[in-house]
């Protein structure tokens, strides 16, 4: 039997973390939950399942990770999530929701670029460009300079970061090493609040998200 194929996918990486990648100081990225990144009870949140992504009650105390493998015999991490209270599906039901990305699955850096005649340039290289860029999402899969292999799933509350994950997270960045921020969890920290205050996930608000270890590939 043929060997099976590893999955692909594309994930968005600001200027800094670009920057990390490059000069070897990153191996680890978080992301939050959402329609995009994960499965509802083995089915793709993205399909039929949509209609109750608003209803699922991430804030519950009753959220906590199952290190799988789960019923259906698909691995773990994941997480066991309630519907919301008035949700017109199944109120009382607890859902399992997983990392669409898993341990053996291939990731490639979509990051702001520009075509030239003469090939493609990138934003992380010229800060002080101040031409049109495109954005990562439109970055197609021939230009990414950054490929990895998942080694690792976590899932954990966000203020449960460590400092050796700040690190691994490529914290000091490059550009933030002027110490206002001393150590690698309040860097992690501001820069996740830069990114994600602003989408109702701030640190404070201490929500869950899935964590990835990335070993790279070229």
């Amino acid at each position: 039997m043929a060997e099976q194929k590893p999955r692909e996918f594309g994930l968005v990486f600001g200027d800094e973390s670009i920057l990390a990648f490059r000069d070897g100081n990153k191996s680890q990225t978080r992301r939050l939950p959402s329609v995009g990144n994960c499965y509802i009870d083995g089915h793709s949140a993205r399909g039929s399942c949509r209609v109750l992504w608003p209803w699922l009650d991430f804030g519950s105390d009753r959220v906590f990770v199952d290190g799988g493998p789960s019923p259906a015999g698909n691995a773990g991490p994941y997480l066991h999530v309630p519907e919301k209270d008035g949700s017109p599906y199944t109120p009382t039901a607890v859902h399992r929701i997983y990392p669409a990305v898993m341990v053996g699955d291939h990731v490639w850096a979509r990051e702001a670029f520009r075509r030239k005649a003469d090939g493609v340039s990138y934003r992380a290289d010229e800060p002080w460009c101040d031409l049109r860029w495109t954005s990562p999402i439109y970055m197609p899969r021939v230009h990414s300079r950054f490929e990895f292999k998942v080694a690792e799933v976590m899932i954990h509350r966000l203020q449960e970061l460590t400092r050796e994950q700040a690190i691994a997270e490529g914290c000091p960045m490059p550009t933030q090493r002027d110490g206002m921020h001393p150590w690698p969890e309040d860097q992690y920290r501001a820069v996740w609040d830069q990114l994600n205050a602003k989408r109702g996930a701030s640190w404070d608000s201490n929500p869950w998200v899935f964590a990835y270890r990335l070993e790279p590939r070229r």
